[in-house]
């Protein structure tokens, strides 16, 4: 039997070498050489190679991998693991972006074949931890670019936690006939500690969160009544109204003002059972671009009913205003603050909406902005009003209601200041860059750089100035990433709707738009270094500390805020009656938000008119500072004056500090807000510009000197 298999074996072999023979020759291949020899590449044939392939040349580059990250963690807070592939030809020493992180260096050699093209698959494999981006990330290699990765992880559970990172190196064939080519380049383990709070493991930490859930159940029902109400409340403030306009309604407007054909239908269809409407006032309602009128109605038989305020903007901001007035202000402020008269007004086929406002104050004497208030009455009765009426009318139901809060200063303040990205629209899909919401995607794209978003959600259109911004859901603890497309046909963008696959050409980076903003104000400085000349003083540079300010952890306090509390929407009426308007950004929120605000309007809306008219310059202002920093009064009466009007928005702040002796968290709001009011651009329109830009960067720059960053 043995013999008999032996037989048909030897048969076979002899059949199969003949049969190769006749095949004739076949097709050399020789695939890219292999930079670990222990584990064999793997060729993935092409759908279409059927013609030999060109031997291809190979070039060798030296390379270094870094990598670094987090060692320890807390449990509940987020971080970032970075990963680079950088040319080593000049040499490279390893940088640390975060001072509390663990680098490591390692060397590579990197392959390049003639009719190839490189590309570098970065992979991040973890237990236990979220992460995002997940799977693989692939990105083109070039020679001499370096290229990044980056991961933001997410622990789930305290105790000792191993990921791992792998680079792998691809040919893509640049010809229909190669074959695409993988090789693992680079593999690492990496070690993380998460700790858990109160030194509590896993199991403890359970086993207290189950106890404090069974407590926490029955403590926490007055504030479930509570949530329950506010959503009522909320899913009650959704409503809108649909309306016809009377086209039979007379509008008349006084001689200083005029009202657009849209806000024509919509007073028409506000006030459809009425035969007059005069106009007689027009508010600004600082920066929304939203527009306010004080107007009264008349019926046919001459009757006038009672004063109201009109304001109208996109449906979206209107909508957003009468929620959050139903949520944080209905039950809250007291009587004096203006009140809604019933759901927002839609006319249909128009983009914008209408709400009405009772009127406090009398016809006979219209109330005045807080604005025009500081500027027409001394000093210290602005002081005064901001002290005894602002704060004692909302400070008890708003500021006052306040608990411990910890945060990063980004997830506050990062909204005050430009987008991170002004793009152009761009159809070109070639060498495009990802970007998927995390901040870390925009922090190396350059000007003319091709961008494609995904998973973008539009949450403005202004049609007048041709711009949409669109954002993402923001990350735990951090701050959405904002774009901004200009130059756009905003029929393809609406508010609300999520975009996949969109190009846009990057035109500015939120660094360069500040810079140019600093620039209108200050044409020779030089805004690069990390310590600045102003007045003759040197301060650190606020731009090269931006991005430390927004990752800085802050223990504050929360409550609810305006949101937007600029000097157009603090009314004054006769008697000195002060109330609020324009709700809404009101929400909850750092507590101290809505005072950094106020000081900021108060310096570049009030503060530099008054060096205008006096003819000062930055070295009057610096003066200021250093009184309200601790030193003696200026003996200038109007520098003390502006020395109190500013004291009193910080006298305010003070009795809302965590910390009552600690002034570091109210001043490193400051110099975020200071350094968001460079993008307004109604600010160059004043008659004394560039000097409120002048005044809030000298602010910004004073006031970061004097903290420990």
């Amino acid at each position: 039997m043995r013999r008999k298999w032996t037989l048909i074996f030897f048969i076979g072999f002899i059949m199969l070498f003949l049969r190769a023979c006749a095949a004739g020759p076949s097709e050399e291949t020789i695939p890219p050489p292999t930079l670990q020899p222990s584990q064999p590449a793997t060729e993935i044939p092409a759908a279409t190679a059927t013609a030999p392939v060109a031997t291809p040349t190979p070039f060798i580059e030296e390379r270094f991998v870094e990598v670094e990250w987090p060692s320890d963690l807390n449990l509940g807070d987020s971080d970032i693991i970075r990963l680079a592939l950088i040319p080593s030809v000049s040499g490279y020493t390893a940088q640390l972006e975060y001072p509390e992180h663990t680098v490591e260096l390692d060397d590579v050699e990197v392959p390049y074949q003639a009719g190839y093209e490189a590309v570098v698959i970065a992979r991040l494999d973890a237990v236990g931890i979220d992460f995002l981006p997940t799977g693989e990330q692939a990105q083109k290699l070039v020679e001499g670019d370096p290229i990044y990765w980056r991961w933001t992880i997410y622990p789930q559970s305290a105790g000792r936690h191993r990921f791992s990172l792998s680079l792998t190196l691809r040919w893509d064939p640049l010809a229909e006939t190669g074959r695409i080519t993988e090789v693992l380049l680079w593999q690492t383990g990496l070690e993380l500690i998460v700790q858990a709070p109160l030194g509590l493991n896993a199991s403890q930490a359970r086993a207290l969160g189950i106890a404090g859930i069974l407590m926490g159940g029955v403590l926490v029902l007055p504030f479930a009544e509570l949530a329950a109400r506010q959503r009522i409340e909320r899913s009650r403030a959704n409503r809108i109204r649909y309306v016809h306009p009377n086209k039979n309604l007379i509008l008349e407007t006084g001689p200083d003002h005029t009202i657009s054909a849209t806000e024509s239908k919509l007073l028409q269809g506000l006030f459809e059972n009425y035969t007059r409407v005069v106009v007689e006032t027009r508010f600004s309602s600082g920066y929304s671009g939203a527009r306010t009128l004080l107007v009264q109605p008349f019926h046919s038989d001459g009757r006038a009913d009672a004063h109201t305020i009109v304001k109208s903007a996109g449906q979206n901001m209107i909508q957003a205003e009468y929620a959050n007035y139903h949520t944080f202000v209905r039950q809250t402020l007291p009587p004096i603050t203006g009140r809604i008269l019933g759901a927002p007004v839609v006319v249909r086929g128009e983009e914008d909406a209408a709400i009405q406002y009772t009127f406090v104050g009398t016809p006979s004497a219209p109330p005045i902005s807080l604005r025009s208030f500081a500027l027409e009455e001394p000093a210290q009765e602005t002081a005064r009003l901001i002290e005894e009426r602002l704060f004692s009318n909302f400070g008890p139901a708003w500021w006052m209601q306040r608990r411990p809060y910890v945060f990063r200063l980004g997830h506050e303040y990062d909204r005050l200041l430009p987008v991170h990205l002004v793009l152009e629209m761009d159809g070109m899909g070639q060498d495009a860059r990802v970007v998927s919401g995390d901040l870390m995607q925009v922090g190396h794209l350059k000007h003319g750089d091709v961008v494609r978003l995904e998973g973008a959600i539009v949450s403005e259109v202004r049609e007048q100035r041709h711009t949409a911004t669109l954002t993402w859901p923001e990350f735990p603890g951090g701050s959405p990433l904002r774009v901004r497309y200009r130059n756009i046909q905003h029929q393809s963008f609406t508010v609300g709707k999520k975009v996949y696959g969109l190009f846009g050409r990057v035109a500015a980076s939120r660094s360069q738009l500040i810079q140019e903003e600093v620039a209108k104000a200050y044409p020779v400085l030089d805004v690069l270094p990390e310590m600045i000349l102003v007045a003759g003083r040197r301060f650190r540079n606020p731009l090269e500390y931006l991005d430390d300010l927004l990752n800085e952890r802050i223990q504050g306090t929360s409550s609810v805020i305006h949101g937007d509390l600029n000097l157009e929407n603090i009314l004054v009426g006769p008697g000195d009656l002060v109330w609020l308007i324009d709700f809404a950004s009101t929400r909850e929120g750092h507590t101290l938000f809505d005072f950094a605000r106020l000081e900021v309007e108060l310096t570049t809306q009030v503060v530099s008119e008054i060096w205008s008219r006096h003819g000062w310059g930055i070295d009057e202002f610096l003066i200021v500072l250093d009184a309200l920093s601790g030193h003696a009064n200026p003996s200038e009466v109007v520098l003390s004056e502006t020395v109190a009007l500013l004291r009193s928005v910080r006298n305010i702040a003070r009795r809302c500090f965590y910390d009552p002796d600690d002034i570091s968290e109210f001043r490193k709001a400051l110099i975020l807000a200071y350094l968001g009011s460079l993008k307004f651009a109604n600010l160059d329109e004043l008659a004394c510009a560039p000097m409120p830009k002048a005044l809030a960067f000298c602010a910004a720059a004073f006031l970061l000197s004097q903290e420990n960053i």
